[in-house]
């Protein structure tokens, strides 16, 4: 039986002002660093094959504490990266709604299919992302993994292990620092791999330091 134990990264600056972060690669902040410590901590007697991580320095950082709490080695993929919103990066929702009111309108009106200027719609880039943890898995059929990576890529892996249909993407929240845990319950005679959500969103670690 395998396990993933899916990491998000902790609190950044545009987090904290509800920026749209997308692939830009802001550093966590204090608060988050202080988070990130916590997750070492929920980590120490965690067992761990390997950990994979998104080449943004956010989320790097926080698997760094959970290399440093289990000792297990790191691999980069950046495949694991948050969904590109394109132009619409760095600003908040008020200001989108000021600068781009008619495609704001067609994103709210299609939330999945919608593609940003210069972005990636949620429809590609959940498929990407369930792609590339399915790669990861069978390469560790039985392991014991952790992916540190984002609030998107997290999501749309959970939606597919639960079958939650497109449309629905927002129907659990996935906080910064917190861990959410998938097993492989068995295999079907394709070898398909038949998953089973043991825990979502884990933040008792942060002591209240959950942020906006």
């Amino acid at each position: 039986m395998g396990r993933i134990y899916l990491v998000r990264h902790g609190q950044t600056e545009w987090n904290n002002q509800r920026r749209w972060q997308g692939i830009r690669d802001i550093e966590l902040n204090a608060f988050g660093r202080e988070q990130v410590a916590a997750v070492r901590e929920l980590f120490t007697d965690v067992s761990l094959s390997r950990i994979y991580v998104s080449d943004l320095s956010r989320a790097r950082e926080t698997a760094q504490a959970v290399a440093d709490a289990t000792g297990a080695p790191l691999e980069v993929r950046s495949s694991l990266r948050e969904r590109s919103f394109g132009d619409w990066e760095g600003h908040t929702s008020e200001e989108l709604n000021a600068r781009y009111p008619d495609e704001m309108a067609a994103y709210r009106a299609d939330r999945d299919s919608f593609r940003p200027p210069n972005g990636q719609s949620w429809n590609e880039f959940s498929e990407k992302s369930v792609e590339s943890i399915e790669a990861i898995v069978k390469e560790h059929t039985d392991d014991t993994i952790a992916i540190v990576s984002h609030g998107g890529v997290i999501r749309s892996f959970i939606n597919h292990v639960l079958g939650i249909t497109r449309g629905r993407f927002m129907r659990f929240r996935v906080d910064n620092a917190s861990v959410s845990i998938v097993e492989s319950a068995n295999h079907d005679v394709a070898g398909t791999i038949a998953w089973q959500l043991i825990a979502l969103n884990i933040t008792h670690h942060l002591n209240g330091k959950l942020g906006s």
